[in-house]
C-alpha cells in the first residue's frame, strides 16, 4: 500500500500539448502529476477516464537561474482514480509552446476523501551539487510524501540522485532536455514527524525547485498539519 508506478513523457521541441504512453491504472488508487516547462504556464492537465485534478496550493513555483535571463516553472496535481483500468493516458497543456517534461506517479491506500493533508515548497537560492530544498510536517503517521522537482542546469550531462530516505522510482527521471529537466521522489508510509526533502546532482551549476506533499493514509485521521518551506 504505496507507491505503484510512474509514466513519463518529455518534449524536446516546443509543443503545446504532451501525452503519455498508456498504462494501467488501478480504480481507487490515487495519482501525482507533476509537470515542468520554461516560462510559459502550464494551463491544465487531464487524462483519458476523465479524473478530476486539484493542483497544488499556489499551483507553480518558478526557477529563476542565477543570471535572471532563464525560467522553469514546476506544477503539480493530484487526483483521486475514480476511472482506472488499461490504456490510461495523461495530458499537459500550454498556453505557448514550450519543451516540457511531466512525470505521473499512481499510489494505493491513500484517503481518497483528504488526498492531501501536508505540502511544501523550496528553490535553491544558488546553484551546487548538494540540494536541501523544502521541510514538511508531516502527521498523521502512515503517509507516502511525493515530491516533485524541477531541475534546470545550463549545459552539460546531469545526473540526479535521492538522498536522505527518498527513492527515485522506474520511469522517475528526466534527464534528456538541453535546460530544465525533472524527477520524482518518494518516501512510503512515513511516521509523523519532519521530512526534508534532498538530492544530488552531477552538475554544479544545477539549480532545484520542489514541490512535496503528504498523501494521507487510508483511514488516518484526515486532520491536516502546518507546512514549513
Amino acid at each position: 500500500m504505496a507507491f505503484v508506478q510512474a509514466v513519463q513523457a518529455f518534449a524536446t521541441t516546443s509543443v503545446t500539448t504532451l501525452t503519455t504512453a498508456s498504462i494501467t491504472t488501478t480504480t481507487g488508487n490515487s495519482l501525482v502529476f507533476g509537470v515542468t516547462t520554461g516560462a510559459n504556464p502550464v494551463t491544465s492537465v487531464s487524462d483519458n477516464k476523465s479524473n478530476t485534478w486539484t493542483p497544488f496550493s499556489g499551483n507553480a513555483i518558478t526557477i529563476v537561474d542565477p543570471s535572471g535571463t532563464s525560467q522553469q516553472k514546476v506544477n503539480l496535481w493530484t487526483a483521486p482514480i475514480t476511472s482506472g483500468g488499461s490504456g490510461h493516458t495523461f495530458t499537459a497543456t500550454t498556453t505557448i509552446a514550450s519543451t516540457t517534461a511531466m512525470i505521473i506517479a499512481e499510489f494505493s491506500g491513500r484517503n481518497n476523501a483528504n488526498l492531501v493533508n501536508a505540502y511544501a515548497f523550496g528553490i535553491d537560492a544558488s546553484t551546487g551539487t548538494s540540494h536541501s530544498l523544502a521541510g514538511i510536517n508531516n502527521w498523521p503517521a502512515g503517509s507516502d510524501l511525493c515530491t516533485f522537482i524541477g531541475d534546470y542546469y545550463p549545459s552539460g550531462t546531469e545526473t540526479q540522485t535521492a538522498t536522505g530516505g527518498w527513492t527515485i522510482p522506474t520511469n522517475g527521471s528526466i534527464i534528456n532536455l538541453s535546460t530544465w529537466n525533472a524527477f520524482l521522489m518518494y518516501q512510503a508510509n512515513v511516521a509523523v514527524g519532519n521530512y526534508r526533502v534532498t538530492a544530488t546532482s552531477g552538475l554544479s551549476t544545477a539549480q532545484y525547485g520542489a514541490i512535496v506533499i503528504a498523501l494521507t493514509a487510508a483511514g488516518a485521521n484526515t486532520a491536516k498539519s502546518p507546512w514549513v518551506s
